[in-house]
């Protein structure tokens, strides 16, 4: 009687674990130390974390820049920020995922940021708020962010709205 039990419980993970790779989800990252979240954001592409109080840069983008001090307000800066920070609001949980390159020139961490199965870089740039930055050294998820770019680009969201660019 236990040999059934442990064969019906090997068929049901196998199902179970087939059924999840069908998903069409994206892979699973290694996740980061324990306790990592958002702790504020800088712009639309820049964060911090509560993870060695990290200031991290997202791989792949850029979204317009807003009032740093000798800096114009570019058009959708400012809403792609508050974007940014209805989607990580202090203490939520973010899971990073390093490129090829750990700092840019200005000491930041450059990362992929995803909250949960979702990468928030390929999001930002899908609803229009960020573009493909084309000089980023890694180029891990570089199709699904060309391909977020022609939708949003299509359908005028963001930054490419009529007026905007």
């Amino acid at each position: 009687m236990p040999c059934m039990r442990i064969g019906a419980l090997a068929v049901l993970l196998t199902l179970l674990c087939g059924a999840a790779a069908c998903t069409g989800r994206a892979p699973s990252v290694t996740s980061p130390p324990t306790g990592c979240a958002a702790d504020r954001v800088i712009d639309g592409d820049t964060i911090v974390v509560t993870c060695d109080a990290a200031h991290i840069r997202l791989l792949l983008i850029n979204t317009p820049e807003i009032a740093h001090p000798g800096q114009v307000v570019e058009c959708g800066g400012p809403e792609a920020k508050a974007y940014v920070e209805s989607r990580l609001p202090k203490g939520a949980a973010v899971r990073l995922e390093a490129g090829k390159r750990d700092k840019d020139r200005y000491g930041r961490s450059l990362r992929y940021i995803w909250l949960g199965d979702e990468l928030l870089n390929e999001t930002l740039v899908r609803q229009g708020y960020a573009e493909r930055y084309k000089e980023a050294e890694d180029r891990t998820y570089e199709a699904r962010i060309i391909a977020a770019e022609k939708l949003a680009k299509a359908e005028g969201l963001g930054i490419w709205r009529a007026g905007c660019r």
